[in-house]
């Protein structure tokens, strides 16, 4: 499994675990550009294994009154910070880092 692969399967169970939480408000971080832009709707992705993670992530969004994926360059990623904490946070305010 590729980092892509990773990347689009963690934002996938990140989003479906948050939704059986009940969160209602839900800002996502990822250092991909692609799954950012995807999900977003500014890319469409050609990957049909990605597409296929793309089009449940965007069922289950339907389901938060507020739904934020933002994109973070890897180099602001403080080294600290472990890779699996850092992405997801269910907050309504940008998080500052």
């Amino acid at each position: 499994m590729n980092s892509r692969s990773r990347e689009d399967t963690r934002i996938t169970h990140t989003v479906r675990i948050r939704k059986e939480l009940g969160v209602v408000r839900l800002l996502a971080k990822s250092d991909s550009l692609l799954i950012t832009r995807s999900i977003s709707g500014s890319y469409q992705a050609k990957d049909p294994q990605l597409a296929s993670h793309l089009r449940y992530v965007n069922i289950l969004k339907k389901a938060f009154s507020t739904f934020e994926l933002v994109h973070v360059p890897r180099e602001q990623i403080p080294k600290s910070t472990s890779y699996r904490s850092w992405p997801v946070r269910e907050r309504e305010e940008p998080i500052e880092w």
